[in-house]
């Protein structure tokens, strides 16, 4: 074994949940300690020489206790659907925000936590026409 893959660790509506109905990507669930314990984890784990993983969700947001749609409805977008709803808006006229938002955050995930790197989820549900 040379690695520990966490599944997503986003704030999630509830007390349990596999993680892919996050609603706050940069706040570590509650449910799994402070974000101390999980600094703690990693940094344990890399210092027995295993490298952590974390995947991540940047293809929608849960359905629950995501106030998002209220207060940024330029992050939706009905051009893209998937089988959550209305796709992340990654092409529209508020791209680059968005883009920026998903970069940042897996940055922070990056160099806050030292995860050694991300396991995007649904990947063909991450749907942008812009110019590459």
């Amino acid at each position: 074994i040379t690695a520990v893959e966490l599944l997503p660790l986003a704030e999630f509506p509830g007390r349990r949940n596999w993680g892919y109905d996050g609603v706050l990507p940069f706040a570590p669930d509650s449910a799994y300690g402070p974000p101390e314990d999980l600094k703690r984890l990693i940094d344990r784990a890399h210092g027995l020489g295993l490298m952590v993983f974390l995947d991540v969700v940047y293809n929608h947001f849960g359905p629950a206790g995501n106030y998002l749609h209220s207060y940024a409805k330029s992050f939706f977008t009905e051009r893209h659907q998937t089988p959550w709803g209305a796709g992340i808006n990654f092409d529209g006229a508020a791209g680059p925000t968005v883009r920026d938002y998903f970069v940042h955050n897996a940055l922070y995930w990056l160099e806050e936590y030292h995860v050694d790197g991300l396991r995007f989820d649904a990947v063909h549900a991450i749907l942008d026409d812009s110019a590459t």
